[in-house]
This record gives structure tokens, sequence and C-alpha cells, in this order.
């Protein structure tokens, strides 16, 4: 389909052409020109294009610069700014920006990750942060590997009968960060110890009304280490392999330029372990706007 949407400036009209893509969800949009100064209008076109679509592909666009890049990604959320350990891998002067690579110069990497694979995870689930999109911009890419896997909770949970879906109201799960490990059942945490957070498993997106199941496991483990409540882990690992089923992820084959956009609120991502060739991506995260509760019906905790 074609949309003609407003551009940067009021006498610039852009038009944008949005391909929904042979993938259970997404769509690839091009046409989007970036300035310094985004239009109110075009900003309502891509909110409602990522509720549509999950995962937008922006392709066939000049790269933006990073105070483009900065400035198009705050119109969806407060952007994330990166703490002083990883200062060290955003460019100078855009904190909100950080490098994810696995390239290695004069003995030091350049940017967070490195090679590694990441099991499916939200970012900064573990934290008191709400991430509501995910952005990541593709510098530099390898020919083969190094793809980025997408996994919808909202599918997974639309797939469940209502009988399935009964008692996930109240089921929650613990979301580790680098460091934690799973409390045992019934164990008091120490005076300083790392705790982690606890979060329920069904998540309703504020701006759609659309409800997903919210399983974010970077911490990796067994997916029944992860039910706050043991006697619920056989649910826990049953719902983690639905989510991982085939039929609701989408795979994304990285294209130099391509800035891909996704509702961190519904959607998972992970990826394997990257081949050995140089692949760098900016990224940038922002954060819901809206009262927590909103999401998750509930006040967040640390156990």
């Amino acid at each position: 389909m074609r949309k003609v949407v407003s551009g940067m400036d009021a006498n610039h009209k852009q038009q944008l052409e949005v391909e929904p893509l042979a993938a259970p969800f997404g769509a690839v949009v091009r046409g989007l020109t970036f300035s310094d100064t985004t239009s109110p209008e075009l900003i309502a076109e891509v909110e409602q294009d990522i509720g549509q679509y999950q995962v937008l592909v922006f392709r066939g666009h000049e790269p933006p610069t990073d105070a483009q890049l900065a400035e198009f990604t705050g119109h969806f959320g407060v952007r994330n700014v990166k703490t002083p350990d990883k200062l060290d891998f955003t460019p100078e002067g855009f904190p909100e920006i950080v490098l994810i690579s696995n390239v290695i110069e004069n003995g030091k990497p350049i940017g967070a990750v490195g090679d590694r694979s990441l099991h499916w995870h939200a970012d900064l689930a573990w934290s008191n942060h709400n991430i509501r999109f995910g952005f990541l911009d593709a510098v530099e890419v390898p020919s083969e590997g190094g793809n980025t896997l997408f996994a919808s909770g909202y599918a997974a949970l639309e797939a469940l009968s209502p009988d399935e879906r009964q008692g996930l109201e109240e089921l929650e799960i613990y979301h580790l960060r680098s460091g934690e490990e799973y409390p045992a059942p019934g164990q008091t945490p120490a005076p300083g110890q790392s705790v982690p957070m606890k979060r329920p498993v069904v998540v309703t997106n504020p701006s759609t009304g659309r409800r997903a199941v919210f399983l974010s496991q970077l911490g990796g483990g067994s997916p029944r280490d992860r039910a706050v409540d043991q006697s619920k882990a056989d649910l826990v690992e049953a719902l983690t392999a639905l989510l991982a089923s085939p039929r609701f992820i989408y795979e994304h084959h990285w294209q130099v330029g391509d800035l891909v956009m996704w509702d961190q609120i519904g959607l998972v991502h992970a990826r394997h372990a990257l081949p050995p060739a140089r692949r760098i991506l900016r990224q940038v995260t922002v954060k819901v706007p809206y009262p927590e509760d909103a999401l998750w019906g509930a006040t967040l905790s640390r156990t």
C-alpha cells in the first residue's frame, strides 16, 4: 500500500510505501527522509503502522546522522540514556545511542554485547524501566548470519483458548540481569543481596489495548526456574515453548541501512551467536510514557 503523509516540514510531503512482509507480522517502509525536525503527522502515521505491524523495517533512505536518529526516535517516548559503564560505546554527545558490535579495534571492543548469542528478551525487562520501542540501525552487517529474531507475545496469547488463558492473570515470572540467580522457593534474600524483578506474564499495550504474554528470558536458564510460584512451573515452560513456535516468529535478515523499529511491549527478540565478520548497529530504546499499572495492572516489585 502507498500512503502520503506530511514530511519533515510544512512545505514537504513524503510518500511512504508500507509493504507487509511475507511473515507472521512486520512491514517494510520506504520513502522516509530524515531531517532535523519530524512532523507530528509523520509520527502519527508511524505510530499507526507500528501498532498494526509490530515491526517496521525502514529501508531505502539516506542513513540518518546521530542527531537525526536521536530526534526521530525521541518522538516515541523518553529515550533511555545509557549508564556510565556504557558511555564508551556511545557517540560523543549522544548517550541515548549505543553501538552494538562484535568489532575489536586496538584490542578493545567498540560496541556492547560482542558476538555472543542472546536469549529471547525485551530490553531492560530486569529493571524498573518499561521499554516501549526498540530501534536498531544497521551500519555494517555480515553477508550471512547475524540475523535478529522477533517473537509475538500477542499472537501467542491469542492462540490460546479461553480455557487455556484461565489463571494467566495471576502468573508471575522473574527477570534476571547479569550476575543474578533465580531465588530458591521460600528463600529470603540476605541484606544487600541483588534480587530479580518479577513481572506478571500478561501485559496490555496501552496504545492499542492488545494483550500479550511477556516472557523475556535474557538471563537464560530453565524456563521452569522463572516461575515465582513453582507450582506453576509447567505452565511457564509451556508458554515459553509456545512463544518460540515458528508461526509466531519473524527473522530479520539485515541489509546495510536498515532501521528496524519494534514493539517491546508485545514482542521479544533474540539472536544467534555472530559469525566472524564485522557487525555494527546503532541502538536506541524509548521508555513507556504511561504509568506502569497501565501495562501490568499492578505495581512491579523486586522480590
